[in-house]
């Protein structure tokens, strides 16, 4: 073979040499790639902001013995990862859904059962948490057809309902009731020192509206308040508020049932209640519409009564004003 074949076969063979060996380099620096990525996907995952916020720590606690990922549809620790855009957003929305009942807790200790409420002295309550459980068991409630409902619908126990259709608080003061806790027969004083409850709510006036001059209205609500006082001094009393109606609904026929003559009672008993130092409890608010009426998905049709909407909504307001 000639010099010049020779090296002609010798330089084919430095080719083919080069070029497997940059093939290998690309190879080894293919495998240290693929070594480091895992490691910069954990490193990341360390990274999250809810390590940093608090946030996750947060939403693990538990509400009243029940996790708060069980109440607002959230997956577990370790399985967030998995959750697509779309069930993202329909936890988002349950989670907004539930806010009202959980999020007070979630900011404070929702393990521990609070039972104080922090309220005011007297005069008009503030909004509190939710009422435990147990807060109506030893409470009476005082009224006319309104609170009949309440009971009826089984908002409230009608062994601590003392109520009738169509009554003013001036009948009210000599109105004869048979209490089945206790088997007294009486007047409303006689039950009430019998029965010395945690807390009376007095849920009366607007028959007294349409029908009672505004002196005679208040010294007989005056009367039935000191009355009440007298027979259980230990006793928190609530005045609440005379409840809206839908004046173009309204059935009754008396024009003088109207919002604008509600109100300005209202602005009364505020001020009766706090001059004999009780509660006042605002729930015209929750029943009005924007132009200072019973909003009509709270009306039975009737223009004076509720629907089961409009009950629920007023034991709600209840169950938000606590008094201790």
């Amino acid at each position: 073979m000639g010099k010049k074949q020779k090296y002609k076969y010798n330089r084919k063979q430095e080719i083919i040499i080069n070029i497997v060996s940059a093939i290998m380099v690309i190879m080894a620096v293919l495998v240290i790639v693929i070594n480091i990525l895992p490691d910069d996907d954990k490193s990341l995952e360390v990274a999250k902001p809810a390590d940093t916020t608090g946030e996750e720590k947060i939403s693990q606690k538990e509400i009243g013995g029940i996790s708060v990922n069980d109440m607002t549809g959230t997956e577990p620790e370790g399985e967030s990862e998995q959750i697509t855009e779309e069930e993202g957003n329909n936890v988002t929305e349950s989670a907004a859904n539930n806010s009202e009942t959980a999020t007070e807790d979630m900011v404070t200790e929702p393990s521990v059962t609070v039972k104080e409420y922090d309220n005011v002295s007297c005069g008009r309550l503030e909004e509190t948490k939710y009422v435990s459980s147990d807060y109506f068991d030893n409470t009476l409630f005082l009224g006319d057809s309104r609170t009949v409902a309440l009971s009826s619908n089984g908002f409230i126990k009608s062994q601590n309902t003392f109520a009738v259709n169509g009554i003013s608080h001036v009948t009210f003061l000599t109105q004869q009731f048979t209490d089945s806790v206790t088997g007294v027969t009486g007047d409303i004083y006689s039950i009430v020192k019998q029965r010395k409850p945690d807390r009376i709510y007095v849920a009366l006036g607007v028959n007294g509206v349409a029908y009672i001059d505004k002196n005679t209205f208040l010294d007989k609500y005056e009367q039935l308040i000191d009355g009440l006082m007298k027979a259980s001094p230990e006793s928190r009393i609530i005045i609440q508020c005379i409840l809206p109606v839908n004046e173009e609904n309204y059935t009754g026929g008396n024009p003088n049932l109207n919002n604008k003559n509600i109100d300005a009672m209202n602005a009364e008993l505020l001020n009766l209640a706090e001059r004999k130092e009780i509660y006042y409890l605002d729930l015209s608010y929750i029943l009005k519409n924007e132009n200072n009426s019973l909003a009509s998905i709270y009306d039975n049709g009737d223009g004076l009564h509720f629907s089961f909407t409009g009950y629920s909504a007023v034991y709600d307001g209840i169950c938000r004003h606590g008094v201790d």
